[in-house]
């Protein structure tokens, strides 16, 4: 053996890496099942990544870079879904790590811009609001509120008190 075969016996070629296509939500779901798994419609998306898209990293494209849409479509789904990042990097296309970093640099991006659309009603506005509430339901006092978090309350009184009673048994 003479010392060229030598070296190359003992040098490994690097692995070739692995690199899967991501799947494009926007081409393959149709408005009906993006808002099933994305609990938002398409252009809600599109205009809250116009809004975050620069504090989304996309890279080059040599490193084969996760786009700012796939990012935000990846931390959409976590939030509605609430399952492992696996899951939800399964779904687009990107391992575990990847899917860690890039909710929490979306959930960064989204949270600076709180301010926004996050406000306690004004001391002018409350009584207005108290008032749109009881409009919709008979339901007084109420200032807000939050989508899919049951706070327990005191069993409301009268006839249809037993209405406010949710899944897991209190009001």
């Amino acid at each position: 053996m003479d010392c060229i075969e030598f070296i190359e016996h003992f040098i490994e070629t690097p692995p070739r890496r692995n690199i899967k296509d991501r799947l494009n939500p926007f081409e393959n779901f149709t408005e009906e099942q993006f808002r099933e798994r994305f609990r938002f419609r398409k252009d809600s998306v599109l205009q809250l990544l116009g809004m975050i898209s620069s504090d989304l990293e996309h890279g080059t494209n040599r490193n084969h870079c996760i786009p700012p849409i796939l990012q935000l479509v990846t931390t959409l789904r976590f939030y509605a879904a609430g399952h492992f990042q696996r899951t939800e990097g399964d779904l687009i296309g990107i391992d575990q790590s990847s899917a860690c970093r890039v909710i929490h640099r979306v959930t960064r991006a989204i949270a600076t811009r709180h301010e926004q659309f996050i406000r306690f009603p004004s001391n002018q506005d409350l009584n207005n609001v108290k008032f749109h509430f009881k409009n919709i339901a008979q339901f007084p006092g109420v200032l807000g509120a939050i989508d899919c978090s049951h706070i327990p309350i005191k069993r409301p009184s009268g006839d249809n008190g037993e209405l406010y009673r949710n899944r897991k048994g209190y009001f």
